[in-house]
């Protein structure tokens, strides 16, 4: 079933409106997901600080940004939130 929802995932991710996508996580199903996705807008980030550090880098203070952070509890994606609350 993982590798289902990976790939909707994907094609969700390319018929939307969303600038970047940074991923983390196990890289098979990832791959699922990379799968559906066509545009060059997508990034693997081997740790959970590569993403944090990535989106600050490209956050630009004079413009808003919305950011969704999506996980399994096992990833505890939190640490992100987190990480992005204390910077902005």
């Amino acid at each position: 079933h993982a590798e289902h929802y990976h790939q909707e995932m994907g094609k969700l991710i390319e018929n939307s409106a969303i600038q970047q996508t940074y991923l983390f996580g196990d890289e098979f199903l990832l791959s699922q997901t990379l799968s559906e996705i066509k545009e060059s807008s997508v990034q693997y980030c081997s740790d959970k600080e590569n993403i944090s550090d990535e989106i600050l880098a490209h956050i630009n203070s004079k413009k808003p940004i919305m950011v969704l952070v999506k996980g399994s509890r096992a990833n505890k994606m939190e640490t992100i939130v987190e990480a992005l609350r204390t910077c902005c």
